[in-house]
C-alpha cells in the first residue's frame, strides 16, 4: 500500500536512510533518531512525502518537492529509498509509477532529480523510468571519503 507518510513513520523510515547500503547516496549522514525526526518534519513540510507499507512495515519512501514561478510545471524527486532486504521485488519501480502518475495527473511536465554519478543501480533504475541524463555537477556531494560527482536527470511529459 502506498500511503501519505506520517510523522510516526520516522523510525522505520530512518532505519532505511541510515542502512549502510543505502545512506551513502542520501543527503545527510546518519544521526539518532531525535536529529532524523526533526528532518523528517521538515522533509514532510517541504514535499509530498509517500511511503509503501506492507503488514506495518516501511519497505520504500520518497517524495517531489513542486517548484514556483516560472518552474511551477516541474517537481523535483527527493529521497527516494527501498529497504535493500526488498530491493529487486518491484516495489521502487511501483513507487516510482506513483510518483510520475500522480505528478503527471498534478499538470507537471519535468519531473528531475541528480544521482551521485558511482550509484549504478539507481541510475540503471531512473533510466529504466524514462530519465534522461542531462548533465554533471562536479563534486556535486561531499562525502566523508572525499567528493562525487552528481548526474542530472529529468523524466519530461
Amino acid at each position: 500500500m502506498i500511503r501519505r507518510a506520517k510523522a510516526s513513520d520516522a523510525a522505520q523510515v530512518r532505519e532505511i536512510y541510515c542502512h549502510p547500503l543505502v545512506n551513502p547516496f542520501m543527503n545527510y549522514d546518519p544521526m539518532p533518531l531525535k536529529a532524523f525526526r526533526k528532518a523528517w518534519k521538515k522533509l514532510r513540510t517541504k514535499c509530498e512525502m509517500w511511503v509503501v507499507e506492507e503488514k506495518g512495515e516501511i519497505l520504500a519512501y520518497g517524495g517531489y518537492e513542486h517548484r514556483e514561478g516560472k518552474a511551477s510545471h516541474t517537481v523535483h524527486l527527493w529521497a527516494f529509498a527501498v529497504q535493500p532486504g526488498a530491493h529487486g521485488k518491484g516495489i521502487g519501480s511501483q513507487l516510482m509509477r506513483f510518483f510520475l502518475a500522480r505528478a503527471r495527473k498534478q499538470g507537471v511536465l519535468r519531473v528531475q532529480l541528480t544521482a551521485e554519478a558511482d550509484n549504478k543501480k539507481a541510475l540503471r533504475f531512473y533510466r529504466k523510468h524514462g530519465f534522461r541524463k542531462e548533465g554533471r555537477l562536479r563534486k556535486g556531494s561531499k562525502r566523508k571519503t572525499g567528493c562525487v560527482d552528481l548526474i542530472a536527470l529529468a523524466k519530461l511529459f
